[in-house]
């Protein structure tokens, strides 16, 4: 093969690995990482292009099991129903997992940040077509059973034809699949034989999610219509019994990065939002900042105190952190109310970044303890004063008793 032939090759490799597949995600990739692809695959061997090129066929991996995730949900209050309606308009997709897609690219799903996209623009693109009006609006995605998950709420008829059209196309049952569009943060080329020129994301930032006829992740797949567009209440109701829509939009864009509370100390929820409220409108209206504190906010009803449910924080002298026993306390009776079960599965999922800080805490406590004891011991040692030099009839005792072990010695 001629050089020329295997710079053909190259330059079609780069362009599938950074314009992606057919069915692929969207990747919006910085001039510092094309810059990264195309150093990797300019040294790769002649052999590693041509049989490792990125369209090979990924391993098989097991299909989700979309009968499983419909109890699951239906258990945590979530009125989900896969024969479809002509009024439906919400529906329930799995928008990423870690399966490895067409790509041959995975994404850890704790590494998704999606703070940015839950609060201000959560919007869902009919195929990644960002430069078209979007077609519906997205609930805040929550992970279940290591799958990051999303509702998407499509307008009323007449608003729009795009939406109208692709709904029409979901209840038809002629669309099924989901995709992500993100930014990569960090990542690095798997080292896995098995998938050629394949990446792995450790951290990126969600910017939308497409429905699609044909998703790059297998996963990533239709669940059902969201019946009414509410969950049903935590009782032993039919799954399409649903309450009628009262107007509010119950969610959970709790926070998790704040600084945590370890200790046992008693946590009065009343007074715990009165005193974070009052420190998040001192202007007399409500801000936004507030939400990242509480695990249900009415996002339809901002500015009024009683949308926000279930504080899980608490102010303090130094600022505001996220209380164990808060957490516990709040969340243990969130799962005991009518709040819909999305709302609960997405505060589960923050309650599950925040439990494991509390063993970082531990640790960092026995470090400290640890190098308290060492300077502890360091000042004893320090103030033991110098032996007293010894006389010479001294030294020569020593001297004598040496000798005289080794005569011993000696002789044995």
């Amino acid at each position: 093969m001629t050089n020329s032939d295997l710079d053909i090759l190259r330059t079609d490799a780069f362009f599938k690995r950074v314009k992606g597949v057919a069915g692929s995600h969207r990747i919006a990739w910085s001039a510092k990482d094309v810059a990264r692809i195309h150093g990797h695959i300019k040294s790769l061997p002649e052999e590693k292009i041509i049989r490792d090129a990125p369209t090979a066929v990924v391993k098989k991996v097991p299909s989700i099991d979309l009968a499983s995730i419909r109890r699951k949900l239906l258990e945590s209050g979530t009125a989900i129903k896969s024969d479809m309606s002509p009024d439906d308009t919400n529906f329930l997709y799995v928008i990423s997992s870690p399966a490895v897609d067409l790509s041959n690219d995975d994404i850890d799903q704790a590494g998704i940040d999606l703070q940015n996209y839950k609060t201000n623009n959560p919007v869902i693109l009919d195929s990644h077509g960002s430069s078209t009006l979007p077609i519906a609006a997205s609930s805040s995605p929550w992970l279940s059973g290591g799958k990051t998950m999303a509702i998407a709420k499509f307008p009323r008829p007449g608003v729009s034809a795009d939406s109208d059209r692709v709904a029409a196309a979901i209840r038809g049952g002629l669309v099924r699949g989901a995709s992500i569009g993100f930014v990569p943060l960090r990542w690095s080329f798997t080292k896995d034989p098995a998938r050629p020129m394949g990446i792995s994301f450790h951290s990126i930032k969600m910017i939308e999610f497409s429905v699609c006829s044909i998703p790059c992740n297998p996963d990533c797949l239709l669940i059902g219509a969201v019946s009414g567009g509410k969950s049903a209440s935590r009782s032993s109701r039919n799954v399409d019994d649903v309450p009628a829509d009262d107007g509010s939009d119950w969610q959970c864009v709790a926070g998790h990065t704040m600084p945590v509370d370890a200790s046992d100390d008693a946590y009065n929820p009343t007074a715990a939002k009165a005193a974070l409220l009052a420190r998040f409108s001192q202007a007399g209206t409500i801000t936004d900042e507030a939400r990242d504190y509480f695990f249900a906010v009415d996002v339809s009803a901002p500015f009024d105190a009683s949308s926000y449910s279930f504080p899980f924080c608490r102010v303090t002298g130094g600022g505001i952190v996220a209380s164990k026993i808060g957490w516990r306390q709040s969340f243990a009776a969130l799962e005991k109310s009518d709040m819909p079960g999305m709302v609960i599965s997405e505060a589960r999922a923050v309650v599950d970044l925040l439990e494991p800080r509390l063993g970082d805490i531990k640790t960092a406590a026995r470090r400290r303890e640890a190098r308290a004891l060492a300077d502890r011991a360091r000042s004893i040692s320090q103030s033991i004063p110098d032996p007293v030099p010894l006389t010479r009839d001294q030294r020569l005792a020593e001297a004598r008793a040496i000798a005289a072990t080794a005569r011993l010695a000696i002789r044995s």
